[in-house]
């Protein structure tokens, strides 16, 4: 059933949301935030229209996505990051595309059109020095392409074929958590790049329909 709109987008509830420190638990309440940011999941019931509602949900996203705990200080910063693909932006080829696809867990995909080659798209995060482990959750398809990912002015990066002739979705099972690998990061403002650098020979295309990247810190002390 659709969301019913209100009648005002004035004035704001502020509420603390403590989430079980698993990284699945994490990324499944954002995926159900997440939901409430597509104009179709929404039908008019106050005088609020539903693509109003959709976007106010959508920056009230974004300051979750931003926001952190109070934490002591021998922790330091956050120590993960979920970085959701219909937040990031285009850095060469075509604009970012949204897709609502429900063989996908949490219903969105995000591309840049059909694919091209040299594509490339990134995601910012600020994260304290130490080693983290990237896990990515795509849609590995007939036509997709091998993705270069990077964090700028690092020595860091990993590359990965996200080829299968079988339509792999995440739906399917937790192993669709791919990329593994750690790195380790300077403490600044990072880019990090998800490019297209070519095809498996049998692939059909270079697309590239990502969800989401989650970054965790593996050394904390």
């Amino acid at each position: 059933m659709p969301y019913l709109t209100g009648d005002t987008l004035s004035g704001e509830t502020c509420r603390t949301l403590k989430i079980p420190g698993d990284v699945n638990f994490v990324m499944c309440v954002t995926g159900a935030l997440l939901d409430l940011t597509y104009a179709q999941n929404w039908e008019q019931f106050g005088a609020v229209t539903p693509a109003a509602s959709a976007a106010a949900m959508q920056q009230m996203l974004f300051d979750f996505l931003a926001s952190e705990c109070e934490v002591p200080d021998t922790v330091g910063y956050t120590s993960r990051l979920t970085l959701w693909h219909a937040f990031c932006t285009a850095y060469i080829g075509a604009a970012i595309n949204r897709v609502v696809d429900t063989l996908q867990i949490y219903n969105s995909l995000v591309d840049q059109g059909a694919g091209a080659n040299g594509d490339s798209r990134y995601q910012q995060a600020f994260l304290q020095p130490g080693t983290y482990t990237a896990r990515l959750l795509c849609a590995k398809t007939a036509v997709s392409a091998q993705l270069y990912i990077f964090a700028a002015n690092e020595e860091t990066s990993y590359q990965e074929d996200i080829w299968n002739p079988l339509e792999l979705y995440s739906a399917a099972t937790v192993r669709n958590f791919i990329a593994q690998t750690s790195f380790t990061l300077d403490e600044q403002v990072h880019r990090i790049y998800f490019q297209v650098i070519g095809k498996n020979a049998s692939s059909g295309g270079f697309a590239a329909r990502l969800t989401v990247l989650d970054i965790e810190r593996t050394d904390v002390p």
